[in-house]
C-alpha cells in the first residue's frame, strides 16, 4: 500500500489559521495512519505487506513557509519508522520516501508571484522535481 496523499498552503507560520493546521495535519499525517490502521489487519494475518509513506524533505529539515506541513510530515517519518519496528515480526515492510519539491500545482502558483530561481532558491541546488507521467 502507497500513503501518498498531501497538501499544503504555503504561506508564514503566523498567519496560518487554526483550521489549516488541522486540514494539514489531517491529510499529510492521519490520512496515512488510518488508511493504515485498515489495512494491517490482513497483513498480520497473511504475514505479509509493504507499506510506503510519501513524506517529504520538509519533514527530515523544515521547510520555511511550510512550517505546519514539515511537522506533519515529520510525523509521517517517525510514524513509518515505529511501525515498521512494530510489524518486522510479522515480515511487513514499512518505509518512507522524502522527495525534495516537486511541481505541483502550488508549487506552480507560488512561482506565478515569485520568479522560479528566487522561490526555489532555499531548496538544495535550485533544482525541482519534475513528475513524469507513466
Amino acid at each position: 500500500m502507497v500513503n501518498g496523499a498531501g497538501w499544503d498552503q504555503i504561506q508564514p507560520f503566523l498567519e496560518n489559521p487554526p483550521e489549516m493546521w488541522d486540514r494539514i495535519v489531517a491529510i499529510n499525517l492521519m490520512g496515512a495512519v488510518r488508511l493504515t490502521r485498515e489495512v494491517l489487519p490482513p497483513m498480520v494475518a497473511a504475514r505479509a505487506g509493504k507499506i510506503v509513506n510519501i513524506s517529504s524533505d520538509a519533514g527530515r529539515v523544515g521547510s520555511m513557509g511550510e512550517t505546519v506541513y514539515a511537522a506533519a510530515k515529520g510525523g509521517l517519518i517517525a510514524f513509518t519508522k515505529s511501525l515498521a519496528r512494530e510489524l518486522a515480526r510479522y515480515q511487513i515492510n514499512v518505509n518512507c520516501v522524502c522527495p525534495g519539491p516537486t511541481e505541483s500545482r502550488s508549487v506552480a502558483s507560488r512561482n506565478r508571484s515569485k520568479s522560479r530561481k528566487r522561490s526555489c532558491s532555499f531548496w538544495a541546488g535550485d533544482r525541482i522535481t519534475l513528475p513524469v507521467r507513466c
